[in-house]
């Protein structure tokens, strides 16, 4: 039997009216938070309940760590601790092994990294003074024949610390130690998490050997075959696994009350080991209308020269383009007739062919670029990541799942995080960086008392700054699929079969070649829903394949379809806490079709994708229409359908966004507000969506920052022409 299964059935920490006027009773699932004892007695059974809250066996690991934390955390706020109560009834599966711990009578076994430690008592009932290595009085009731034993605490109880009156109790602040009461690691920056953005942190500082990083990460290394091989996606998408968080939504008001899946990157590289590696920037128009939201030095021309600086392109280095940069960016490979066929179409619909969508023109169809190298994906952690491991500057822990953020005052001072059952704290001297993305950064933020005070509140969360625009302001692409039956066997379902697909992994695992090292999606196009509009609002992804339910059920049958996602959704959701449980997911509500114009864009690009499919570059390959099927034509009809089958194409963003008003949570510098020492790099600090793909700008972001952090001064501007800027549309 583990440590951590062997849970006594009940026990107390109890501080009387004198020192806190509050109890805690910690049972199997379930904390009880007591009020004042009444009549003065001290039996547990004679508090009123004031509030309880749940929790799991996971974060309910046991008493050690709440003792040497409770007690660490009163030597610092209070004079004295007038007594501690703890009883419980022994387990008889772990009591040979307690009794091999037990200490002499009248002692209490508290070593660092013991599993447990026990208290065993002989003789009538008394009561016996003992000293703890925190050099607190405690005063311990003694039972006949009893023992109390307990096994280290991960998470509980530094939420419970949070959660008392600080005038009567701890406040929120945790003691200055690390684990077992051990002195802190101190590092010059903390970064939490290394997804795409955290990753090129963790190389840009550490590339200065007098600078400590400490890169924190809930996942782990990317050593899957499926991350390293492109058409490994199914496989990260399709089924729960330790590479994907796999989030679901609540429910959809606008799309029937359906809960959608949102899977987003767990371990090194972040969604970036588990994208489509498409690379898409956006528009220019994007980061200018950042730029006219106040945020100085976020302009398109501002941002171009670290777009350049992060990537080395294939097809070599122009005004929009790098090829000396750690991101490979490379040409499709797929010989597939359907790709060269889709682009035709669009241009035989009357759409303009553009050859590079992150150059002057981003309107049209044409190809994609991917982030494949030499046949395998090259996440931000191949870039960025493993080049820097070696660095003796550089610390990485895995399977680190932060949990809150520490401060001194209004300074944010490091970081505590569970690892290997265990809770660490960590002290940074420069600052912590959190680099969770868009649904767990607002959350930590949240845990650590940052956020809207009313949310807060209604958690019991000690309020470190009221920030109501933490977890606001969500944005995401929503999408729905236009499939038709292929005609010819030439589409990704020739793989379907188990004999198949193990010839295909066997040719990338020898040769590195064969139809392993593409995803499938190497076409698209950028449209209009209405002409008057300046820019495309519309993405179509081509896929030479029939995919449903984000791959999670099978294609019976050859086709191809296309994902058309409306790029500048006006509809606005949340992300917020569902528990103060660190472990716990946070609650996801992203509001799709919300607003009007939203349901208006994506019923225009349904129509605007079935004319592309119709034209006669596809007549020898398409076959019946599957989604959403001949009979559906009429606008009612076409709503209907979206309702009912549009998924998310996995760009959130926004929920710590950058700005200058009382709203925002970061400024242009990406320093949280109201708070000293704490940052947010990755997409959560993107004011709106940017048109296209999210990965490329998350990068972005994070080279701008590593500059902004390190006290450097930007590149100059690039300017750039793009052809908008030849339509009569004024430049910025």
């Amino acid at each position: 039997m583990t440590p951590q299964n062997r849970l006594i059935d009940r026990a107390v920490v109890h501080q009387t009216r004198q020192s806190f006027g509050h109890a805690f009773a910690l049972q199997r699932g379930t904390v009880e938070i007591y009020g004042e004892p009444r009549f003065g007695r001290s039996d547990h059974n004679t508090f009123e309940t004031a509030e309880s809250f749940n929790i799991n066996n996971d974060v309910f690991i046991g008493l050690r760590d709440i003792i040497a934390c409770h007690l660490n955390a009163a030597r610092r706020h209070f004079d004295n601790v007038a007594s501690l109560f703890a009883f419980g009834r022994r387990h008889e599966q772990a009591a040979g092994e307690v009794d091999r711990r037990a200490q002499k009578p009248s002692s209490l076994g508290f070593r660092p990294g013991n599993d447990l430690f026990a208290i065993r008592h002989h003789g009538k009932r008394q009561s016996s003074k003992v000293r703890l290595p925190l050099r607190c009085a405690v005063t311990i009731p003694r039972y006949r024949q009893r023992e109390v034993y307990v096994v280290p605490l991960q998470v509980s109880f530094f939420a419970l610390l949070g959660r008392l009156d600080p005038r009567s109790g701890p406040t929120a602040q945790p003691p200055m130690e690390g684990r077992y009461g051990h002195p802190m690691k101190t590092f010059d920056y903390i970064i939490v998490g290394a997804g795409s953005a955290g990753c090129v942190l963790a190389n840009r500082l550490s590339a200065d050997p007098a600078i400590q990083v400490l890169l924190l990460e809930a996942g782990g290394r990317d050593k899957s075959l499926m991350i390293r091989m492109p058409a490994g996606i199914p496989a990260l998408l399709g089924k729960p696994n330790r590479h994907n968080w796999y989030y679901d939504t609540e429910g959809q008001m606008h799309l029937d009350n359906r809960r959608l899946y949102w899977p987003r990157g767990r371990g090194w590289g972040g969604s970036s080991s588990i994208n489509a590696m498409i690379y898409i920037r956006g528009h220019g128009r994007d980061y200018d209308r950042w730029r006219q939201m106040g945020l100085e030095g976020w302009s398109f021309a501002d941002v171009l020269p670290y777009f350049r600086r992060a990537e080395s392109n294939e097809n070599g280095s122009d005004q929009f383009h790098g090829d000396c940069g750690p991101l490979h960016v490379s040409n499709g490979r797929s010989s597939n007739p359907l790709f060269r066929a889709f682009i035709q179409a669009g241009v035989e619909a009357g759409h303009p062919p553009t050859s590079d969508f992150n150059g002057g023109t981003q309107e049209g169809f044409g190809p994609y670029q991917l982030t494949i190298r030499n046949g395998r994906r090259w996440s931000a952690a191949n870039a960025y990541l493993h080049p820097a491991i070696d660095r003796p500057n550089l610390t990485i822990e895995s399977l680190a799942h932060a949990t809150r953020i520490l401060f001194e005052g209004a300074r944010a001072i490091g970081v505590e995080y569970v690892r290997k059952k265990q809770a660490v704290k960590v002290r940074a001297s420069r600052e912590v960086i959190l680099s969770g993305g868009a649904v767990n950064t607002p959350q930590l933020l949240m845990l650590s008392g940052i956020g809207d005070a009313n949310i807060l509140k209604r958690f019991d969360i000690f309020m470190q700054t009221d920030l109501k625009g933490v977890g606001k302001n969500l944005q995401d692409h929503l999408d729905c699929s236009i499939q038709y039956e292929c005609c010819q066997p030439i589409t990704l379902y020739s793989q379907a079969s188990p004999l198949a697909a193990a010839r295909t992994g066997l040719q990338y695992l020898l040769f590195g070649t064969g139809l392993a090292t593409g995803q499938g999606l190497e076409a698209g196009a950028f449209l209009k829903s209405r002409p008057d509009i300046e820019t495309p609002d519309l993405q179509l992804h081509f896929i030479a394949a029939l995919m449903f339910d984000h791959t999670r059920k099978k294609a019976d049958r050859h086709g191809f379809m296309a994902h058309v996602c409306h790029l500048r959704p006006q509809s606005r959701g949340y992300v917020s806490l569902k528990s103060a449980d660190p472990l716990v997911a946070p609650l996801i509500q992203p509001n799709y079709f919300e607003v009007e114009e939203d349901r208006r864009a994506l019923r225009e690009g349904v129509k605007l994708t079935r004319e592309v499919f119709a034209q006669s570059a596809l007549d020898p390959y398409r076959g019946p229409e599957l989604m959403p099927g001949a009979h559906v034509q009429k606008d009612e009809q076409i709503d209907a359908f979206v309702r009912r089958t549009a998924e998310s194409i996995y760009h959130p963003v926004g929920t710590a966004r950058m700005g200058v008003d009382g709203d925002a949570v970061v400024d242009a510098q990406l320093r949280v507000h109201g708070v000293d020492g704490l940052r947010v790099v990755d997409a959560s600090v993107m004011p709106d969506l940017v048109s296209g793909n999210t990965n490329a700008p998350t990068i972005m972001i994070a080279e701008k920052a590593a500059d902004m952090i390190l006290g450097r001064p930007p590149p100059a501007p690039e300017h750039v022409a793009i052809v908008e800027d030849f339509r009569g549309s004024a430049g910025v």
